[in-house]
Parts: C-alpha cells; structure tokens; sequence
C-alpha cells in the first residue's frame, strides 16, 4: 500500500515509511510513504509495458503529493469520488477508464 491509512507513526517508522502532514481540503492528512514504492511501480510499469496512473478521490492532488514523495513524474488521474473508497467500487471505475469509457 502507497499510504496505509490510519497507521501510528511508531508503526511506519518500524516499516520504514517517512511521516508527512499534507493540508486537503482545509484538513490536516497524515501520509508515509516509501521512496521504494516509486521505484517498483516504475519497475512493474516498464516489465509489463504499462501506463502508470493514480486512481484515487485525491485526485490530481496525487501528483502534487505522492510524486514528489515518490520519485514518480507527473502521471495521468482516474477520478474516483468518496462513494468508491472500498476496493470492490473502485474497480468499475478504474476499468472503464482503461477500456475509454
């Protein structure tokens, strides 16, 4: 997982995730992540010959954060709204936009 939700920053450091405080929305995020991460999907993108893409509510709030944080450049975005942040309706969406829907 890029940014495990709800973890105690105890626990990342142990995983070797670097805390970060990201302002959204008038709201104050706690993000880790690990420069690592960037690096495989760069990996598993060229193995597979593969666009990478953020699919998430963030939206292009993605590349304003996790980029940076992850060595990434900037990358196309699948909106995805709060209604579909359970992994089971996340997926129509994101197949339909790989199919041009």
């Amino acid at each position: 997982m890029l940014n495990p939700y709800e973890m105690s920053r105890s626990r990342g450091k142990h995983l070797g995730y670097r805390y970060s405080k990201r302002l959204r929305n008038e709201r104050m995020m706690r993000t880790y992540w690990k420069r690592e991460h960037g690096a495989e999907l760069r990996r598993l993108g060229r193995e597979y010959d593969a666009e990478l893409v953020w699919a998430t509510y963030w939206g292009a709030l993605a590349n304003q954060y996790a980029c940076d944080e992850l060595g990434l450049p900037v990358l196309p975005v699948v909106e995805l709204d709060h209604a579909t942040l359970t992994t089971e309706r996340k997926y129509p969406t994101i197949l339909s936009s790989t199919l041009g829907s």
